[in-house]
């Protein structure tokens, strides 16, 4: 590629992130429906609260050349930024808590069977998965810097800025103390600077050498549908009443098992990590489809267009390494 091609490759997958992150995850949980994201300042919001960080942990990587497990802890601390900071769900009283299962486990302040949903999470779909799907597509710039360093400042201070302004909000939820701000991004600071330490363990292995192998594209996909135990486990045991150590204990041992297979069977392949979002993101949203019926489906609709149109992107770029 000349310098021309590099560079346009690099607007687009700026502006694919920006638009495209905001629309998967909101529209995917469910959490805003259709008619109110494409109201321009609901997704100018949230641009800036999905798009900007995706943007700078894609960045992040790409400078300190980090792998899978550090840019999944650097997802955690965007979960934190964005349910602890913006959205303070994380804090959530019994009152207010959505979900009627997930009541009365307030520890501290916080309500820790939601914290081990929603953070992986958002770890998984609001920035490992977009980023392995674009560099799915775009695998000539993948693990490239972007970014000048004006850029990255401007981006970071727009997003924290924002996020520290949704905190002070009562909108939704009423006012939460000041202490758990600071506590909040003092974790974020602390998963960056943890993010940094951890070794990249992945060895390169193509799509194609991928298709030779017994786990193969199919394989990747199912294990990403396979991945939906770790968002319904936390919560299906708050329903059970059982002990909070007893479930927190199996959700973190489940989290666990799940990274260690998939190290061990994809951890050199990083061609599999666009298939096992997909995988992951379809099943998402067949569920969320499910649960919140007509409305629902009709965002559901058009997170399969995009997962479509990624899919389509990924195949076209397999095709041009085969024939080359």
């Amino acid at each position: 590629m000349n310098n021309t091609d590099i560079k346009r490759t690099k607007r687009i997958v700026i502006i694919t992130l920006l638009l495209a992150v905001p629309l998967l995850t909101e529209l995917l949980s469910g959490n805003t429906a259709l008619p109110k994201i494409v109201n321009p300042l609901v997704f100018g919001y949230f641009i800036i609260m999905y798009g900007f960080p995706v943007i700078l942990v894609r960045e992040a990587a790409a400078a300190w050349k980090l792998g899978l497990s550090g840019i999944f802890v650097l997802g955690l601390a965007y979960g934190i930024f964005n349910e602890g900071i913006a959205a303070r769900t994380l804090m959530l009283s019994d009152e207010h808590m959505f979900m009627s299962s997930l009541r009365g486990y307030s520890t501290f302040g916080i309500n820790l069977p939601w914290a081990v949903a929603i953070l992986p999470w958002h770890a998984l779909c609001s920035i490992v998965y977009p980023i392995a799907l674009i560099s799915g597509i775009y695998p000539q710039i993948a693990g490239v810097r972007i970014l000048s360093r004006r850029t990255i400042i401007t981006l970071t201070m727009g997003a924290a800025m924002l996020g520290t302004l949704s905190y002070s909000s009562t909108t939704l939820y009423p006012g939460t103390p000041v202490a758990y701000l600071v506590f909040f991004w003092c974790v974020i600071l602390g998963l960056i600077l943890f993010a940094r330490l951890l070794p990249n363990m992945s060895r390169p292995m193509t799509s194609k050498q991928l298709s030779e192998t017994k786990r193969g594209h199919l394989g990747a996909f199912l294990f990403g549908v396979s991945l939906i135990i770790l968002f319904l486990t936390p919560l299906i045991l708050a329903a059970t009443g059982l002990p909070l150590y007893i479930q927190l204990g199996t959700t973190l041992t489940l989290l666990f098992v799940e990274y260690r297979l998939f190290m061990k069977r994809y951890g050199n392949i990083p061609a599999a990590l666009p298939r096992i979002a997909i995988g992951n993101y379809v099943v998402l949203s067949l569920i969320a489809g499910f649960v919140l019926g007509p409305v629902g489906w009709v965002g559901e609709t058009l997170v399969w267009i995009l997962l479509f149109i990624a899919w389509r992107g990924i195949r076209k770029r397999e095709k041009m390494e085969k024939s080359s």
